[in-house]
């Protein structure tokens, strides 16, 4: 996928927001009561991907709202902000391991399409092996978006199958261990 190709579709992985209510200090009504009053208020934490220095907060306007309709709605109804794109915790790719995956989430970096959408004036701040991580970002989206990923389906089947494997095992051997108690219990009773 060519720079200007994927920088057109990913403009909007280029900032994110996160929002909040913060207390915050009332100076004027302070100074004539006396003593500290605070009011909660919202606030919106806005930041660059792939630059740990770019944070800007500031009280929720209604430009905010209409930019990150969702992220908003899930903060007023008390869930969970959601992240748009696939977390690079569940990224199926043998690169990223949990302690890269929390490097890039240092630098705000929290999918993969924001991993893919880093410019390269931020590859700098994330090290050795930024670029060919990027590519490998951006080779994967493609392949999602042409229909093109049968291996993360695959492995997401396997990995689902483990964990049935894995309930039905437990299940067997709770099963197990009753049937030998209700036999010793019938042995007992004679």
């Amino acid at each position: 996928m060519s720079e200007d190709k994927f920088g057109a579709e990913a403009r909007k992985f280029q900032v994110t927001a996160f929002f909040f209510t913060e207390a915050v200090k009332m100076e004027f009504k302070s100074k004539q009561e006396g003593r500290p009053i605070f009011e909660e208020q919202e606030r919106v934490r806005i930041v660059v991907p792939g630059n740990r220095g770019s944070v800007v907060v500031e009280p929720v306007n209604d430009e905010h709202k209409k930019r990150w309709p969702e992220q908003y709605g899930a903060f007023k109804a008390g869930r969970e902000q959601p992240l748009e794109g696939t977390p690079l915790r569940e990224w199926p790719h043998s690169c990223m391991t949990v302690a890269k995956a929390e490097e890039l989430a240092y630098f705000h970096i929290r999918t993969v399409e924001q991993l893919a959408a880093i410019t390269d004036d931020k590859l700098n701040n994330l090290g050795m092996g930024a670029r060919e991580l990027r590519q490998t970002a951006r080779t994967f989206l493609e392949a999602a978006k042409n229909g093109i990923a049968p291996l993360e389906r695959i492995l997401a089947r396997l990995e689902k199958a483990e964990g049935d494997v894995e309930r039905l095992t437990r299940d067997l051997t709770s099963a197990n261990a009753e049937i030998a108690t209700l036999k010793r219990k019938e042995k007992a009773n004679g």
